[in-house]
Parts: structure tokens; sequence; C-alpha cells
């Protein structure tokens, strides 16, 4: 792993994904490579869904700031998707509750 997280903190367009059962690994990578360059994901399949929770909770246990915690979760993942520049479209059920007279969810 400490090759890995040099290699992520080395390379420009390298990034960590991080889905670990080891709180203290993802603590390595964010000091080694910087909370910038990890972020959160899996590959689980559609089984493989239980795991999430447990999953998230050792992210949230791995002793990051918030703001690290806020760019591992969420952040990173934002900014290479460029949600911010091109958001994802409202979900069809929003948009027709919204047509009807309804109250669409708040975001």
């Amino acid at each position: 792993a400490d090759a890995a997280a040099q290699l992520i903190r080395d390379l420009p367009n390298l990034y960590g994904n991080y889905c670990g059962s080891r709180p203290g690994e993802l603590l390595h990578l964010v000091e080694t490579a910087g909370a910038e360059k990890i972020i959160f994901g899996s590959d689980f399949g559609a089984a493989g869904w239980r795991l999430l929770p447990e999953r998230i909770d050792n992210v949230t246990e791995a002793g990051l700031n918030a703001a690290d915690l806020d760019l591992v979760l969420y952040a990173n993942a934002a900014r290479r998707l460029h949600l911010v520049d091109r958001p994802l479209p409202s979900c069809p059920a929003d948009q027709s509750s919204t047509r009807e007279g309804g109250a669409a969810l708040a975001r």
C-alpha cells in the first residue's frame, strides 16, 4: 500500500479508490497522498451493497478531520465528475410530481 500511496501522490492524474475494511489504511493513504487524491468507491456486485454501511463506517472512523472526510466521501468525486459545472438531471419521478402540483424533493 505504501508504493501505491506514493504513486497516487506523485502522479497528477492518478487517484486512489478506497472502500476497505481497515480504517488505518485510509488514514495512511490520506497522510501520504493527500485527501484531495482519495475517493470513496466500491466495486460491489448486486449482492455486495449490504457491505456499504460498514465500509462507510470504516471511513468515518478512520480519524480524518471534517474537511478531509468531505473530500473523500463527496467533493473529490464531484470535482472529477464535474457535477458543479454539469449537475445530474432531476429524476423523472421528481419532475412528474412537480408537474402535477406536488412538491419536489428538497436537495
